[in-house]
């Protein structure tokens, strides 16, 4: 599952050996997978930070322009807060895990890609992403990576059309085993794959609309699951 991902991501970011990343998240999160591992595949470098420098705006933004990190993902709300100019290195930045203002996206738009991603753990860290332009729509999650599917089903399990809301289903290469030793849990939230038979698809719990430009716009959750500090609770 996730050779597919590392593929995708070096493609579609243009990295290569002279590439250098930013490890900005934590071991503990899946997004770290998306920090470290493609550079190394390519040969690139790392760029990991101490705590008390990611959690400096100016002095993140100093390490950033003394190594010349050129591929990092920050979540919305370091990206509001920290300083945008003189970060000439920084051409692919990745956002995603919550929704940016309009402002973040003004800002962060100028010199270079910027790209939003969505996706759970459960699907190999993402699973769709659009790269965001000036009067992008903040909640647009854009269209699934290689060899990924989406669905957007009612309450029923039948596609609902362009603009109508329903419940996002994730297929394809990315979708995870199941929780171990959790039967109850995954036969909740892994469904049969109408498409592949020997496949499962998994439900995020998540409402979405297919936009009438064909990307996918997040509105909320089904449930009254809310994110603590990057936690589901």
């Amino acid at each position: 599952f996730r050779s597919h991902f590392y593929a995708w991501y070096i493609s579609h970011t243009g990295l290569n050996a002279d590439g250098v990343a930013l490890q900005f998240s934590s071991v503990s999160f899946d997004a770290s997978l998306l920090d470290m591992f493609p550079a190394w595949l390519v040969g690139g470098v790392v760029v990991a930070p101490s705590e008390t420098v990611r959690r400096d705006f100016d002095a993140l933004a100093d390490l950033i322009r003394r190594h010349a990190v050129s591929h990092a993902f920050m979540p919305p709300a370091w990206l509001a807060g920290m300083p945008d100019e003189n970060l000439p290195s920084l051409r692919q930045l990745i956002t995603g895990g919550d929704v940016c203002d309009p402002d973040t996206i003004a800002r962060w738009t100028v010199g270079r890609a910027f790209h939003n991603i969505y996706g759970p753990t459960e699907c190999t860290v993402l699973a769709t992403t659009v790269r965001f332009t000036p009067g992008s729509m903040p909640r647009c999650i854009g269209l699934p990576i290689a060899n990924v599917r989406c669905h957007v089903l009612d309450q029923q399990g039948n596609p609902v059309g362009t603009g109508e809301e329903g419940e996002l289903h994730i297929a394809g290469r990315g979708v995870g085993l199941g929780y171990l030793e959790q039967a109850e849990m995954n036969a909740a939230r892994y469904v049969p794959d109408p498409l592949d038979a020997a496949a499962s698809m998994y439900k995020t719990g998540d409402l979405v609309r297919w936009c009438e430009d064909g990307h996918l716009e997040f509105i909320g959750r089904i449930d009254s699951q809310i994110k603590v500090r990057g936690f589901r609770v």
